[in-house]
C-alpha cells in the first residue's frame, strides 16, 4: 500500500507545474502593506505598487501592464478584488481614508466610500455574490464596516476587539464575514432588523494545545516549531458555512458559522502553523513554510505536497481553479498550474 501511495503521489506531482518570476522594486513598492498578488480575472493579476494598482498578466508580471493611480499621493494601504463581479477596491493611506471601487477591465470608478474609519484601513474583502465590501481599520480605531459599494453607502458598522491578521468574506453567504487574530477568530453576523442591519460577533478561542495529542498531529511529516503555542495563524472558508482554521500548534480545525461551534470529527493536522488556507474542490490547500499541502477534506489525509523554495505569504486561486499564485518571503511570486486538478488523488 505504501508503494502504491508513493506512486500515486508521484503521478499527482506531475499534474502541478510551478513557474517563478521575480517581483522587482519597480513592480512592488517596498513600503506596500500588500505583499501578495490577487486575480482580478482569469490570467490577470493585481498588486499594489506604491501609490498605484498594477494589473498585469499572470504569465509574467514584468510584461506591459496597466496602472490605476490612487487619487491622493499618500499611497495605498490595502486592496481587494472580486472577479465574479468585475470590481477591485483599494484604500488610501492616512487619516479618515476613502476607499475607491473601480470596475475591471474598464477601470472606471464605481464608488468613493467615505466615513467608515478614522484611522488607516488595514483589510478589505468583497462579498462574492452581492455588492458588499467589508473593511477594518487599524488599532485603536478598529472600525469594522460593511459597505454597499453599488449604493455608495454604509450598511452597518461595528467595533472589533483586535486588529485582524486575515479578513475573509464568506463566498456562499454575505452575512457571515470572518476575521482572525493570533488570539481568536471573530465570526461576524450581519442581521437584518426591519429596514436596518445590525452586527453581532462571536469570538472563537483556539483549542488548548494539549487537546491535539489524540489526533493525527505529525502524520503529515515534520515537527512543530510552535509546539505548545496557543493561537491561530490562518483561516479559509469551506462549503456550507464552515470555516477552517490553522492553530499555531499545527492543528487544522473546522467551525460552523455563525455559532462558532467546532466540528470535532473534522479536526486534522498540519506539519506546523499555516500562513494561508484555501479550499479547492475536495481539498484544502495549506501553506506551511515553503510547502503547499493538498489535504483531502473527507479523509483528512495528505494527498500532495509542492515545495516552493521559500515561505509562502499569500495564495490566490484563479477563477477557473486551474492555477494559483503564491507570494513568497524571498520576494518572488510562484505560479502553480494544475494540469488535471480533478485527478489529484483523494487518498495517499
Amino acid at each position: 500500500d505504501a508503494l502504491i501511495g508513493s506512486a500515486e503521489r508521484r503521478r499527482a506531482a506531475q499534474m502541478v507545474t510551478p513557474t517563478t518570476w521575480r517581483v522587482s522594486d519597480e513592480m512592488l513598492s517596498a513600503g506596500s502593506s500588500v505583499p501578495g498578488v490577487q486575480y482580478v480575472e482569469e490570467k490577470t493579476l493585481m498588486l499594489v505598487s506604491g501609490a498605484s494598482i498594477k494589473l498585469g498578466s499572470d504569465a509574467a508580471l514584468g510584461a506591459p501592464a496597466q496602472f490605476l493611480p490612487c487619487p491622493t499621493p499618500y499611497g495605498i494601504s490595502c486592496a481587494s478584488a472580486c472577479w465574479r463581479r468585475g470590481v477591485l477596491a483599494f484604500a488610501e493611506k492616512g487619516l479618515r481614508p476613502a476607499i475607491y471601487v473601480h470596475s475591471f477591465p474598464s477601470l472606471k470608478r464605481v464608488a468613493k466610500l467615505e466615513g467608515g474609519a478614522d484611522l488607516e484601513v488595514c483589510a478589505l474583502s468583497f462579498a462574492r455574490n452581492d455588492p458588499w465590501l467589508f473593511s477594518l481599520s487599524l488599532e485603536p480605531d478598529l472600525s469594522f464596516t460593511v459597505w454597499d459599494w453599488q449604493a455608495g453607502s454604509i450598511v452597518c458598522r461595528g467595533k472589533a476587539l483586535n486588529q485582524s491578521v486575515h479578513l475573509l468574506a464568506n463566498p456562499s453567504d454575505r452575512h457571515f464575514p470572518a476575521m482572525v487574530t493570533r488570539a481568536a477568530i471573530t465570526l461576524w453576523h450581519v442581521r437584518r432588523l426591519h429596514e436596518e442591519y445590525t452586527l453581532d460577533a462571536v469570538q472563537v478561542a483556539p483549542p488548548p494545545a494539549d487537546e491535539d495529542e489524540d489526533t493525527v498531529l505529525g502524520a503529515l511529516g515534520g515537527g512543530r516549531d510552535d509546539e505548545g503555542a496557543v493561537g491561530f495563524s490562518a483561516i479559509g472558508w469551506g462549503a456550507d458555512d464552515t470555516l477552517y482554521a490553522s492553530t499555531l500548534s499545527g492543528a487544522l480545525c473546522c467551525f460552523e458559522a455563525p455559532s462558532g461551534t467546532e466540528i470535532l470529527e473534522r479536526r486534522a493536522a498540519l506539519p506546523g502553523a499555516a500562513s494561508v488556507l484555501t479550499v479547492l474542490r475536495k481539498h484544502i490547500l495549506a501553506a506551511v513554510g515553503p510547502a503547499v499541502h493538498f489535504i483531502d477534506l473527507e479523509s483528512r489525509a495528505l494527498c500532495l505536497t509542492v515545495q516552493l523554495g521559500s515561505a509562502v505569504l499569500t495564495l490566490d486561486l484563479a477563477p477557473s481553479c486551474v492555477s494559483l499564485v503564491a507570494a513568497c518571503a524571498d520576494g518572488e511570486v510562484r505560479k502553480l498550474v494544475l494540469a488535471r486538478p480533478e485527478q489529484i488523488p483523494s487518498t495517499p
